[in-house]
């Protein structure tokens, strides 16, 4: 650490704080801030997503991130059981339940969410429990010991994960939810229906379209009244039913709240004061509110970056999620259902899965399911990259349930194969990475170099990792496909035309167009105008190996090459009327010819290689490094011939 430190102040104590001080302390050359992180709960920070593991194993170290003394050894002041509940931001002061005042210098907001409680009478009765943290699970265990029957408020994530945990205690579970369908978020009605399916096959029970009026105490038992006019008898009331982000405090301190009820943030995640920053499920960016831990974890990385001198922006997460609920598989990956106007369903069903795939123009947007799905990782890679959904693997998936029959998915490819062609990077190698320690796709990057070129390999690096965190999509590809593709057919055009034929008279439009390249001093201008093209498109080259030219993003320079190259078809074109010449320009139009045809594969294959998975991806993989490389090689003749070319024409 520094000399002169700073005072950073973190507002919470969960996953995504945690995640926070893991990247800060990561970079320690960089870091320069005395870090305080004040968490409400007596505990340190824990795995919420696996809260119901704690009902199996009522041992809080089991879902544990870190230690007291992980805190003390990287430095970090921890202080839990004392919530901050004032902030003043004229003295930069924070004021905690004990009575302390701390200063800051930074300050980030990571207060969570808090378990939406519905406003009917009876919520706050005895025998009726929140589900959100180790000390719910812990009323809420003591109380299912003595009970036969429960029934959970909410049929979505949370509620059928609560339903899960009552179920495995043996009791009789009544799931109830409000909408037509259970997980209305992900899931639509044929989804919807097939889980509430299997789940009342376990021997659960769902109700569906029920909108509890109030909870009444008869005895031991608890009563719900529904405004359908009917009633159920339980043991127990379990609520599950959504979450809402904990902004309270920020809006005392007059902090910008957004329109979902979360603290506004901006790319860089920092709320209407400069010095205050917001992450995880309490922070609204762009109108949404998350709540996944693992968009939060990608704003901790994004914020953790920037307060250690970077200028990372949070540009979105993907909101996927892979659950087993009630050992049923659910599956929802991409955007959800409803966040994509104007798609189209393809849908596929078997005696024990329903999945759907959401498309938009042919590329795969979205997609969700009930039961087991090998292929959703594949797919996932396929949504995050914009990739296309084909017709004929359209047909295979409604046919089949599969969209690529057999192929192997990345995690099952050989340690040799290409992951990074840009820096030939295997599989193996990555996997090296992981199993050292990288957990994202930036340090992967870091520790290995791929994805750092062109980053088409981004999305294959992720699924290694198993990771939910947003892949930046590369820019320019659409404009490097088609120039490539616009190159390789020019240049056939080229050759099957051949050279323009002699003008039959003097006067015909044929001589006068080849008069480019029949006078002196036009042939001199199409000739130093190609090659002042084709030296344009070299620029491309110090983008890519000079690490201090960093102007512009990769993928437009690349782009940008690519058309130029085309470009030069044209410039060659007008310079000899179609023709290769001999001896000398024979060489020299077929180093060009061999220049053209190379850039034009290896453009495509590098448009193409993240679109593809199974054995067309590991080939395309392999073989796109080696034709690079001979386009690269053949630059040396045709500057040779080049050079020559020039000489012979001034000097003889």
């Amino acid at each position: 650490m520094g000399a002169a430190q700073q005072t950073l102040v973190v507002v919470g104590n969960g996953m995504v704080s945690h995640a926070l001080c893991q990247r800060l302390v990561a970079d320690r050359e960089r870091l320069s801030y005395s870090i305080i992180v004040i968490g409400e709960e007596p505990r340190t920070a824990y795995d919420r997503v696996r809260l119901t593991k704690y009902f199996e194993t009522p041992d809080p170290e089991v879902l544990q991130l870190a230690t007291r003394q992980w805190y003390e050894d990287h430095g970090i002041q921890l202080r839990t059981g004392d919530a901050v509940i004032e902030i003043d931001r004229d003295r930069h002061e924070v004021t905690c339940a004990s009575g302390d005042k701390l200063g800051y210098d930074r300050l980030v907001m990571a207060t969570g969410s808090r378990a939406w409680r519905p406003d009917v009478p009876g919520v706050e009765l005895d025998g009726v429990y929140l589900y959100r943290t180790l000390d719910d699970v812990d009323a809420i265990r003591n109380h299912a010991l003595r009970a036969k029957s429960a029934a959970v408020i909410g049929g979505g994530l949370l509620g059928l994960e609560a339903a899960k945990a009552l179920h495995d205690y043996g009791l009789e579970v009544h799931i109830i939810e409000v909408a037509p369908g259970l997980m209305p978020r992900q899931l639509d009605a044929d989804c919807g229906a097939f889980l509430k399916e299997k789940i009342e096959q376990l021997g659960c029970q769902v109700h569906l379209i029920k909108r509890s009026t109030e909870i009444i105490a008869d005895g031991h038992s608890r009563v719900l009244q529904f405004a359908s006019g009917d009633s159920l008898s339980v043991d127990m009331v379990v609520i599950s039913a959504g979450i809402r982000p904990r902004a309270e405090l920020a809006a005392q301190a007059e902090l910008a709240i957004g329109k979902r009820g979360g603290i506004e943030v901006d790319d860089a995640l920092r709320t209407s004061d400069p010095q205050i920053f917001a992450i995880g499920e309490c922070a609204e960016h762009r109108g949404m509110v998350y709540g996944l831990v693992g968009p939060g974890i990608a704003m901790a990385t994004t914020l953790g970056d920037n307060l250690l001198g970077g200028s990372s922006r949070f540009v979105g997460a993907d909101q996927s999620a892979r659950l087993k609920l009630l050992d049923i598989d659910v599956t929802s990956l991409g955007s959800p259902l409803g966040d994509s106007p104007n798609i189209t369903l393809i849908a596929a069903a078997g005696d024990d899965y329903a999945r759907k795939i959401l498309l938009l123009g042919g590329k795969a947007v979205g997609a969700f399911g009930v039961g087991p799905w090998s292929e959703c990782e594949r797919l996932r890679t396929v949504i995050d990259a914009g990739g296309r959904i084909w017709p004929w693997q359209q047909a295979r998936f409604q046919r089949t349930g599969n969209v690529w029959g057999s192929d192997a998915s990345v995690q099952q490819w050989p340690d040799g194969a290409i992951i990074c062609s840009c820096k030939n990077v295997t599989k193996g190698a990555i996997d090296l990475a992981v199993a050292s320690g990288c957990a994202s796709v930036a340090e992967v990057a870091h520790a290995t170099g791929a994805s750092t070129s062109c980053g088409s390999c981004q999305p294959l690096v992720k699924q290694i990792l198993g990771s939910s965190e947003v892949v930046t999509r590369i820019p320019g590809r659409n404009s490097l496909l088609s120039a490539s593709i616009l190159t390789l057919l020019g240049m056939t055009t080229l050759l099957l035309i051949g050279q323009v034929a002699a003008a039959e008279s003097v006067d015909s439009f044929r001589y006068q167009l080849s008069l480019l390249w029949r006078n002196d001093l036009l042939k001199q201008i199409t000739g130093y105008g190609l090659l002042a093209v084709m030296l344009a498109s070299t620029l491309f080259t110090l983008r890519k190996r000079w690490p201090r030219m960093t102007w512009g993003e990769y993928g437009y320079w690349r782009a940008f090459h690519a058309i130029v190259g085309f470009t030069t078809l044209g410039g060659l074109w007008l310079h000899t009327g179609g023709g290769l010449g001999a001896n000398l320009n024979l060489w020299l139009s077929l180093a060009f010819i061999a220049l053209a045809i190379t850039g034009g594969l290896t453009g495509a294959a590098a448009a193409l290689e993240s679109q593809f998975t199974g054995d067309v991806a590991i080939w395309l993989r392999k073989y796109r490094p080696w034709i690079n490389q001979i386009h690269i090689w053949i630059l040396v003749p045709l500057g040779v011939f080049l050079a020559f070319h020039v000489t012979c024409v001034y000097y003889f």
